[in-house]
Formats: structure tokens, C-alpha cells, sequence
């Protein structure tokens, strides 16, 4: 239980701070509390204060700058309140939050640089670069060309620097938002297409287009029908509207991309409230997805680096 009004998630106690009537109500609060109560106060404000600065060092700002200037501000607003409750200073604590701060946001640009300029590094026998996955006409296994009527090399569009960052923000305000919620917003009657999925592959954006020994690959997927479906985490977003993250599935994916198919079926939907415990992904897997996104898949004659992917 506790005895604040934390309001709706991070930046509450930073509005206390800013309003000058609520800040003498808190003051008048603790001087007049009796000294359990008092100390229940002084954790619970020690806690959020330490709770805004681990929110700011995640980096969640699409203007960096911005945000930056902003947090000298705020960063002076929450020493006042660890003043209140005769804490030390929060120097190190701030310094500390900057860091990480950059840290994050330079990681998350890093990876958006990364998936946007690999490519496979040698020619791709079955595959041809000439063809745009825009006007490639979904057919059946040239079986004399060893091609499926001329694939594509790469399947969908690469998102701009921008755009792409846009969406991983997008997808981690919501994770932090909503990972720890009973009342996380969870989708009726989800479509899963490719307007609001995006994959998460890895180390590369890419996925084997050939069969190797027991691993079917896409050519596999387009001769024989899998009987178990995509796995996508599911991220409300502030819109109303929401997102969806494959984990599992690309090389089917693929195949129902080729097949003509914008819609993905017997997909299993995991949701941010329950996707640690009920499927074992931690937070960093969770994190790691998200910033590793892409809506462009490249097919390639080579293994995927990542074992056991389907």
C-alpha cells in the first residue's frame, strides 16, 4: 500500500514538484505526520525520485537535445524533494542518468544504421536482385531454374533513419508502460498483416531461402503448409492502435509474403503483461527485439546465424 498519489506512471512527482500549492501540502504533510508515517513518506518519495531519474536514463525522447535541457530542470525539482526528506545530494545519481542516458540513445541509432545498410555479402544464386518485391507476382517453384519464378532478393521496404526510430520509441515507451499492468489494453480481435508487424531477426535482417538437411527454410514453407503459425508481442499504442513484433516465424512469414498474402494466420499473440513469466523472455530480449526491428527481409543461400530460429 502506499500513501502517494502516483497519478499515471513516470513524470507524476515531477508535476508535484512544479506546482508550487502541491509542494507546500507535502511539506505540511511531512512536518505534521507522526514518525511511522512520516518514514513510509520519505521511502515512497525516495523511491519515485530514484524512479524518474531510471525513467529518463532510458532515453524515451525523440529529440534528444530536447530532452536533455529539459531534464537540468527537472533534475533541480527532484533534489528539492530529496531535500524534503533529508536524503543527500543527488549529484552522481544525475550524472549517473546522463550517461546512460546518451548511452541508450546512441545504441538504438546504432542499430537502425546497422540493419539499414547490411546487406549479403556475396551473390545470391536463387534469388535476383533485379526484381522489386513491389511487382513480383507471387507463383509456384521454377523447379529447371532452381528459383521460385524469379524471387525477389529482399521482401518489403526499408524504413528511413527516422521513421524507424520512431517506431522502436514508440514500442518501448509502451513496453514500459504496459509490461507490469494488469490493466494493459490487449487487442479483440487482432489483425496481423504486414501494415502493423514488424520483424526482429537478430543479428541480420535476412532469412535462408533453400531447404538445409531438416530445416525446410522459405522454399520449404511454400511447398508444404506449417501447421504452427507466427509468434508477434503486441504493444498498445497511445493512438489506440497496435503493434506487432515477430519473434518467431520469419522464414513462414516470408513464404506467405511470396505466397501474396498481406495477412498472417494462426498467429500466437503474446501480451506485455504476461510475455516474462508466461513465455520467458526478459526484459532485455524484450529490448533487444524491439531495437533490432526491420520490414525488410533478405533472402540469402546461407544458414541464418541464429540456431533454432523456427
Amino acid at each position: 500500500m502506499t500513501l502517494l498519489d502516483k497519478g499515471l506512471g513516470p513524470g507524476w512527482l515531477l508535476k508535484l514538484a512544479a506546482d508550487g500549492s502541491k509542494l507546500e501540502q507535502l511539506k505540511d504533510l511531512l512536518a505534521k505526520a507522526d514518525p511511522q508515517i512520516r518514514k513510509k513518506l520519505e521511502e515512497e518519495l525516495s523511491e519515485a525520485v530514484l524512479d524518474e531519474l531510471l525513467h529518463f536514463s532510458r532515453g524515451l525522447a525523440a529529440d534528444a537535445t530536447a530532452a536533455r535541457f529539459a531534464f537540468s530542470l527537472d533534475a533541480a525539482r527532484l533534489e528539492e524533494i530529496y531535500g524534503l526528506i533529508g536524503r543527500g545530494g543527488l549529484t552522481e545519481e544525475v550524472e549517473e542518468a546522463l550517461l546512460e542516458f546518451d548511452r541508450q540513445v546512441e545504441d538504438r541509432r546504432r542499430r537502425i544504421r546497422s540493419r539499414l545498410e547490411w546487406r549479403p555479402a556475396r551473390p545470391q544464386r536463387r534469388v535476383d536482385k533485379s526484381v522489386s518485391s513491389r511487382r513480383y507476382e507471387p507463383g509456384d517453384p521454377g523447379w529447371f531454374s532452381g528459383r521460385l519464378n524469379d524471387a525477389p532478393e529482399m521482401l518489403g521496404q526499408k524504413l528511413a533513419p527516422d521513421r524507424a526510430e520512431s517506431i522502436i520509441l514508440a514500442l518501448e515507451i509502451s513496453y514500459y508502460r504496459y509490461k507490469d499492468s494488469l490493466q494493459a489494453p490487449t487487442s479483440f480481435s487482432p489483425e496481423i498483416s504486414l501494415r502493423n508487424t514488424y520483424f526482429s531477426q537478430g543479428l541480420e535482417p535476412r532469412v535462408q531461402f533453400g531447404r538445409v538437411g531438416d530445416f525446410p527454410g522459405v522454399e520449404g514453407y511454400l511447398l508444404e503448409q506449417p501447421e504452427g503459425g507466427l509468434r508477434v508481442l503486441e504493444f498498445p499504442l497511445e493512438d489506440g492502435t497496435f503493434n506487432y513484433l515477430m519473434f518467431d516465424g520469419h522464414h513462414r512469414a516470408a513464404a506467405l509474403i511470396l505466397q501474396g498474402q498481406r495477412t498472417f494466420e494462426q498467429v500466437t499473440v503474446m501480451h506485455l503483461n504476461e510475455v516474462h513469466e508466461k513465455f520467458g523472455l526478459s526484459e532485455q530480449d524484450i529490448l533487444d527485439a524491439i531495437r533490432d526491428l526491420h520490414t525488410h527481409l533478405y533472402m540469402t543461400d546461407d544458414p541464418v546465424p541464429k540456431e533454432a530460429e523456427e
